[in-house]
């Protein structure tokens, strides 16, 4: 005797109220027309074809009412169980219509976590102060990128302690950290800032940096240099790995109408090597946060639906700004991967599918 399999239903609680409301909906709007006749002939009232259709026309607007708040509870139902936290019913409605993407690059394109690869010290310069200057101005910093600096450098930054010093902390605006002490100020940071910098004090950027800055770029990596009183001693190589089925999740985004762009603090250079290779349709280099603002505000314009996501206080300004803002929390990686995940595989715009 052939045995009898039970298979469960697999459909979350809130999918199966929506069902049981439907039905219920359904019910009620049959036994009104059905009982329409009878109560008529009670009544001695005749009933007509405009009769019926003056019920469906007061009837559906109120069941368009009741279904939109059932479907909008359906949605964030659905992005819950991905991880992800809907504050309204509209903002999935919205996340369903996007018409443009803005991501980070680091830990969103990229697999993040950038690694410091080679020191390069200006002509002139002694490669062990150059090692000093840079383990100094990393010791405060407490990112991926500064940890693997120290790494790099193989030594013990407490044998380069110094008294009284004064940390620089990174910023979106100034885009260089440091460190100042006694009567020294040692700049780590992006190549036009650094060069700001130093120009500004009335010294010369050396022309084999500005090569070396270009080749790490062009290869795309990220070049940060380092200045002790605003003079150049050197190039620190930064390198990112792009993550593997990238470009394929960019084309299907691609193919439902939905354009891409990557935002990074990188130079021009690293970003068109990243945006190429990881198949973005346009990136926003040595980005600041009014660059976003901005940005979102021309889509906007033209009359797109414009979708941010972000994982730092900067991105703020951005994310009120876009019709949808995605905010990552980037103390917690595995709920990042988890948005990232979400987004580029298309969960967002499928959500009231």
């Amino acid at each position: 005797m052939p045995s009898l399999k039970v298979q469960a239903d697999k459909r979350h609680l809130n999918e199966i109220a929506l069902t049981i409301l439907l039905a219920g909906f359904t019910l009620v709007f049959i036994i009104v027309t059905v009982t329409l006749k009878p109560f008529a002939d009670y009544a001695n009232t005749p009933i007509t074809i405009a009769a019926f259709i003056s019920l469906f026309v007061c009837l559906i607007p109120t069941t368009i009412g009741g279904l939109l708040s059932a479907i909008g509870i359906a949605g964030m139902d659905r992005a819950l169980r991905a991880n992800v936290i809907t504050k309204s019913g509209k903002a999935v409605e919205t996340a369903g219509d996007i018409d443009v993407l803005l991501l980070d690059k680091t830990g969103t394109i990229t697999i993040g976590n950038r690694k410091a690869t080679n020191f390069y010290s200006a002509d002139g310069i002694n490669a062990e102060h150059f090692k000093r200057c840079v383990v100094l101005s990393s010791i405060s910093d407490q990112t991926p990128e500064g940890k693997s600096i120290i790494e790099l450098a193989a030594v013990n930054p407490l044998s380069y302690a110094v008294s009284n010093a004064v940390y620089i902390k990174f910023t979106a605006e100034t885009r260089c950290s440091g460190i100042d002490f006694e009567n020294t100020r040692i700049r780590k940071g992006a190549s036009d800032a650094i060069r700001l910098l130093v120009e500004k004090a009335g010294n010369t950027f050396p022309t084999e940096i500005v090569e070396r800055v270009k080749a790490i770029s062009s290869n795309g990596g990220t070049p940060l240099v380092v200045a002790e009183n605003e003079k150049v001693l050197g190039v620190i190589e930064l390198q990112d790995i792009i993550k593997t089925g990238i470009k394929e999740r960019f084309d299907r985004l691609r193919k439902m109408g939905i354009k891409t762009v990557m935002v990074t603090g990188d130079n021009p250079l690293t970003a068109k090597y990243i945006a190429e290779k990881a198949g973005v349709d346009d990136f926003i280099a040595e980005a600041k946060p009014e660059d976003k603002m901005n940005y979102i505000r021309n889509e906007q314009s033209q009359g797109r639906l414009v979708a941010m996501m972000g994982d730092g206080t900067n991105d703020a300004p951005a994310l009120a700004q876009a019709d949808v803002g995605v905010a990552m929390n980037s103390g917690t990686q595995a709920a990042k991967k988890l948005v990232i995940w979400l987004i580029l595989t298309m969960t967002l715009p499928n959500l009231l599918k």
